[in-house]
């Protein structure tokens, strides 16, 4: 019987993981490829969940088991009648597509996945009423269902989406779904066989008192910071260190092995154990949020996803600890989903109102440490002597803080082998001497994982100290650290701007000793302009005229004076520069906060100085440039890959048909495909055999830096379609043969709306976040 409803459960959870990313993909051709457009499309889905275990709560504690079940079965057969899914759309979409997005998204999958989504309380209170040895604590169900959300989020990426398209992807949910309905039926005709089912849940556990408020805010409050802190780290980490694709499923993995962990009645361990732990972690996590060593890095990334498993772990155990008796599991499961929402609610559309960088991040951090502060506190094994009630702890904890700060600050100035070289020779010390000299050269070699390992025991030491002495807070410490880092940091980076909406944050930099400007989104660089008088006007980074682009204009074709060229991706409009008197330069840019700073904020001027030339639309590229004469560009240029931000409906089949319809006969598509964990050249290799074009590709890599020449010239990656193959023939002769065509991948297939994956073409060779990648996207 545990095998029949774990199996049910885990099948459920597996549905809804399932089809959240594959529903998304169905949507994303026609609302554009924003963060904004998941972002809707995630809070639906929390909202339906939420919506689900609502349902399930009401129905369970009005009408009993009995009658509720009876209502299950047809409901699951009205959604037979939404199945198999597949959404076409014939009208128009608004230019603000939410409200727009949601609608569709309830018509089309609303009504299965709100069934779907109730399943797993509804069939643990199912199993409370049968006359198993187990069925008084249901509980340990719920490993089941996060252990079905696991398998759905590896399975997805890694076998279904490269082996099925849509229609295929929906035909296997709608089997999923009528499996689900036969091991329901299953479940209902064993517990119906039971004695207990003839009442109703509300007559059991009589003598259970309902959850006081206090119980139900810690419900709510221990789910709502893990479910934050998995989307703060989450963005922190794929933005500022590991802009990889689908590197956000790992922090996703972490936080649903902590639910099946803390469930489990085998493996989960005690809340109090973990509570240390997350302290531990986290005064080591104080140093890394200020310092990333580069060498090092990827042992920041494990810090982090480290602090996430034990915050999450902590506050999943400490929930599970605190679980109701069953006649209120509904409600217990329908409060923790409503924490959950809360998190998905504060960290995407209330933080990027609110605050100009992701000071989410360590707000959250304070925040568990207030929480486990106060769990430590409530301890029932806790001496009530030991607990002071007077502020001095919290004072001198604060006081720790700003040591802490003190010797953080301290050590990432000190250069420990040169310092010990001149304390050396200052007392007379041989520097030549073989031990003095063989653990100067240990120090030099190993001065990064040294120093990366002074800052946390620097933050540990003193802090364990005080609190098995003295029971001294922790959050007073921590609060103190991320404040004065948070301070310490506005004054060491040449930020003069700072802005943020949906797309993300964007940073706006001043090196005032090359008076030189730059847009930066995380470590993306979205360009640069030089204000010195003899550089203002040239284009640099990817875009410089001695680069690929610079080959792409100086074709004779498109030296005419009419010459039209539409742009997917402004950027600070580097391209701009281009521009001749009587060209048309379009830039198609989604976010329109780029827009305003590259045009209205002063701070970059080529879209002012080349105004005669260039104009912007707001919107997603694809669907903007549909509303182009046919046959009216004589270039168009798709710069909108880079770093983790792959919008991948841009260089699919149906893509490039649009391109082509609104590309002249002897016109270029030019693609910047310059990436640190993506070889696109098989999607763009296949894409030009299935509309029989002539392609052509070059890495532009090795260039001598130091010229004067290439000053801001940047390695640049980019590709060439065109129907003309003088164009191809004329690129590789007066390069040398460094344009050449990309190599065969005979396997590969092409993108299309309906079937796409970027799996197989990401390089896990690529090295972390040692320097910036630059893109006009």
């Amino acid at each position: 019987m545990v095998y029949l409803y774990s199996g049910c459960i885990f099948l459920s959870a597996f549905l809804l993981f399932m089809v959240q990313p594959m529903v998304g993909k169905m949507f994303l051709p026609w609302v554009g490829g924003s963060s904004a457009a998941w972002n809707t499309c995630m809070f639906f889905f929390q909202a339906l969940l939420l919506a689900g275990y609502g349902y399930t709560h009401l129905s369970i504690s009005r009408l009993g088991v009995k009658k509720q079940s009876y209502l299950q079965l047809p409901l699951m057969l009205l959604a037979l009648l939404f199945l198999p899914f597949v959404y076409s759309n014939s009208g128009s979409v608004p230019e603000d597509p939410s409200t727009w997005l949601i609608a569709q998204l309830f018509k089309t999958i609303g009504m299965p996945f709100f069934i779907v989504s109730g399943i797993s309380p509804l069939l643990q209170v199912w199993f409370a009423n049968t006359m198993h040895q187990r069925a008084t604590n249901p509980f340990f169900l719920y490993a089941a269902s996060n252990t079905g959300s696991l398998f759905a989020l590896i399975a997805y990426p890694t076998m279904i989406e490269p082996t099925l398209d849509l229609a295929g992807q929906a035909k296997l949910w709608t089997a999923g779904y009528v499996l689900l309905m036969i091991l329901m039926a299953a479940c209902f005709a064993v517990v119906k066989m039971t004695e207990q089912f003839e009442q109703p849940i509300a007559n059991t556990d009589k003598e259970a008192p309902a959850p006081t408020a206090r119980i139900i805010a810690f419900w709510v409050l221990t789910a709502f910071v893990p479910s934050s802190m998995l989307l703060a780290v989450t963005q922190y980490v794929t933005t500022d260190l590991v802009p990889v694709p689908m590197f956000w499923i790992i922090p996703l993995m972490i936080y649903l092995i902590t639910y099946i962990i803390a469930f489990s009645e085998k493996l989960a361990p005690r809340a109090t154990t973990f509570s240390n732990i997350s302290l531990l972690v986290i005064l080591s996590f104080l140093s890394l949020y200020l310092f990333v060593e580069i060498n090092y890095f990827w042992f920041s990334v494990f810090v982090h996803l480290c602090t996430l498993f034990c915050v999450a772990m902590f506050c999943h155990t400490a929930i599970a600890e605190n679980k109701p008796p069953v006649k209120h599991l509904t409600a217990f499961y329908l409060w923790i989903s409503f924490g959950g929402v809360l998190g998905g609610f504060f960290n995407s559309l209330l933080a990027p109102l609110i605050f100009s960088d992701y000071l989410e991040y360590p707000l959250l951090i304070v925040l568990s440490c207030i929480v486990i502060d106060h769990y430590n506190l409530q301890r029932p094994d806790l001496d009530a002597k030991v607990i002071v009630k007077t502020p001095l702890p919290r004072i001198v904890s604060a006081f720790v803080g700003l040591y802490v700060f003190a010797a953080i600050i301290y050590i990432s100035n000190l250069n420990l082998p040169e310092q010990l070289f001149h304390l050396s020779t200052y007392f007379g010390y041989d520097i030549t001497a073989p031990g003095l000299k063989v653990f100067l050269e240990f120090l030099a070699r190993n001065h990064g994982a040294i120093r990366q390992s002074s800052f946390a025991l620097a933050a540990i030491i003193p802090a364990f100290i005080l609190m098995k002495r003295y029971r001294v807070a922790f959050a007073p410490i921590v609060a103190v650290v991320l404040g004065l880092i948070f301070v310490y940091n506005i004054g060491q980076h040449k930020i003069i701007r700072r802005y943020r909406n949906f797309f993300g944050v964007k940073k706006v930099f001043f090196d005032t000793e090359a008076n030189l400007r730059y847009l930066a989104h995380g470590s993306t660089v979205h360009g640069k302009q030089s204000f010195v008088d003899a550089l203002r006007q040239e284009p640099l980074t990817y875009y410089h005229r001695r680069g690929p682009l610079g080959d792409i204009f100086a074709l004779p074709m498109f030296a005419k004076d009419n010459l039209k060229v539409a742009i997917i991706g402004l950027g600070i409009g580097s391209m701009a520069a281009y521009s001749r008197t009587g060209n048309e330069f379009v830039f198609y840019e989604l976010d329109p906060q780029v827009a305003e700073i590259a045009q209205n904020t002063g701070i970059f001027s080529y879209l002012k100085d080349f105004s005669d030339n260039c104009r912007v639309e707001i919107g997603d590229g694809r669907l903007k440039i549909m509303q182009a004469a046919p046959q009216y560009y004589d270039i168009i240029v798709i710069d909108a890959f880079s770093s983790d931000a792959v919008p991948i409906h841009l260089l699919t089949v149906e893509a490039m048909k649009t391109y082509l319809d609104k590309l002249k006969d002897s016109g270029i598509i030019a693609v910047h495909i310059s990436n640190r964990y993506l070889n696109l050249q098989p999607n763009l290799q296949a894409l030009a055999k299935v509309h029989n074009l002539h392609q052509t590709f070059i890495a532009d890599n090795y260039f001598d830096h130091n010229e004067s020449a290439n000053y801001e010239r940047s390695p640049a990656e980019y590709a060439i379609f065109t129907r003309d193959q003088g164009i191809v023939k004329y690129l590789a002769n007066v390069s040398g043969d460094v344009w050449a065509p990309i190599s065969a991948w005979p396997d590969f297939r092409p993108w299309t709306d309906s079937h796409s994956s970027i799996f197989p073409l990401l390089n896990f060779r690529a090295k972390g976040n040692t320097g910036s990648v630059e893109s006009d996207s």
